[in-house]
């Protein structure tokens, strides 16, 4: 997988014009604390029996398919605006309830609304809109098919200030973005809060009972997963993140996966903070703890046995890029 470009692309979207300053980590003083509301970590797949044993063959590996469900999660909605079809956070649409409603692409292609809203202005808990693409090409670099909707679950503050939070839940179901770099596909359910209340910055709480994304040729099912960002949407723009789940990957097998201290990340740079542990059957695990300055320590305990047996100093491009050795 493309361990970056999901994030990145979103987040570029998300940081456009952004320029002044907060600190949003310490105005959301929960987000420091390693732990994940709504648990996570393992109850969603079934027992242990079904989970890889880590060894020094398939850590690094798991590892890396964990950093790409923690970094990506946080920023489901916004990829989805960057796709251009639909809206997760700003205006409505004027969904007709005889519908459906086709709608011609900026470009090229078409995207069918159905569902049941209040005010096609603004959302409105309770509203309900349901997308299906075909090949809907928008201007953003996305041709988009399949069908997803979003159903808002509660809404606090003013929409048209700044000071807001939105509840949405989405369901996918074979949403296919394609760009000229890679083929990204989402299916199962995101629910996600968003809250702007604090200046500057941009709390996402989300969960899920299942989320699958394929990038390519490549597959992660997440299961039982939940998490945690607060992004500074000031220079020098720190997200700070936390996440836990179950994951089933092509590349990697079956593991649990959390974050048992905060992960720091400056936009468009390595992670300079945090741990994530990856945790397989008869208690085997294995861990990233994040330094500054692009280095990462490895460490693996494969006999469960609560002793790091392993442990590797690398940097992070050698670890995400599978030039790591344990």
């Amino acid at each position: 997988m493309n361990h970056k470009l999901v994030l990145t692309t979103a987040l570029l979207t998300l940081l456009a014009g952004c320029d002044s300053s907060e600190n949003a980590c310490e105005a959301f003083g929960g987000c420091l604390n390693g732990a994940v509301a709504g648990g996570g970590g393992g109850g969603a797949g079934g027992g242990s029996s079904s989970l890889l044993s880590l060894d020094r063959n398939n850590a690094l590996s798991a590892l890396r398919e964990a950093w790409f469900a923690v970094s990506t999660t946080p920023v489901v909605l916004t990829f989805v605006d960057a796709t251009g079809v639909g809206t997760t956070v700003g205006g409505n649409f004027d969904v007709d309830p005889a519908g459906p409603t086709v709608y011609d692409c900026p470009v090229a292609g078409t995207f069918t609304v159905t569902g049941s809203i209040t005010d096609p202005d603004i959302k409105t808990a309770g509203d309900v809109v349901n997308f299906e693409s075909s090949a809907c090409d928008s201007g953003t670099g996305y041709t988009v098919d399949g069908d997803h909707s979003v159903n808002v679950t509660s809404v606090a503050g003013d929409l048209n200030s700044n000071e807001w939070e939105l509840g949405q839940r989405l369901t996918f179901t074979g949403f296919r973005a394609t760009s000229a770099v890679n083929v990204v596909t989402l299916d199962g359910d995101y629910d996600a809060i968003v809250d702007r209340f604090v200046a500057d910055s941009e709390a996402t709480s989300f969960s899920g009972a299942s989320l699958s994304i394929r990038e390519d040729q490549a597959t992660i099912v997440l299961t039982g997963y939940s998490g945690f960002s607060a992004l500074e949407l000031v220079a020098p723009f720190n997200q700070f993140i936390d996440g836990a789940g179950r994951a089933n990957s092509t590349e990697a097998g079956t593991f649990d996966y959390m974050t048992t201290g905060t992960i720091l990340q400056r936009f468009d740079t390595n992670p300079s903070d945090g741990i994530l542990v990856v945790m397989g059957a008869e208690d085997s695990r294995a861990r990233i703890v994040i330094e500054p300055l692009s280095v990462v320590t490895i460490e693996l305990d494969a006999d469960g046995n609560d002793d790091f047996e392993i442990s590797v100093t690398t940097t992070w491009d050698d670890f995400l890029n599978g030039t790591a050795t344990l």
